[in-house]
């Protein structure tokens, strides 16, 4: 029997999509565009800012600025049930894809 992504049931909530992705040789890591909702991702920083306040003793992270910020998520492709970590910050250019 195969498995198709439907199949999978997950134990996260799905709150984006990567649409394009690859690896760099000069530097090591992979970079990826998607899109994710503002909504999802203000209410991730906050969980983040939540476990680093009371969990770790850290004072919070003031900045108006959301561009400068950044929050852990979990990545998977569609066909599998491993996750993998990834940072993510919004990209709030106003032209589709910062062309002009």
């Amino acid at each position: 029997h195969t498995h198709t992504h439907t199949d999978i049931r997950t134990c996260r909530e799905l709150i984006g999509y990567v649409t394009s992705g690859g690896q760099s040789l000069m530097s090591g890591t992979g970079s990826a565009i998607g899109c994710m909702s503002a909504a999802s991702f203000v209410i991730a920083l906050q969980n983040q800012m939540d476990i680093l306040t009371k969990d770790f003793g850290l004072s919070p992270l003031i900045n108006p600025n959301l561009r400068a910020m950044w929050v852990l998520v979990w990545f998977r492709k569609p066909s599998s049930r491993t996750y993998h970590p990834g940072w993510v910050c919004l990209n709030l250019n106003t032209t589709p894809f910062g062309l002009l």
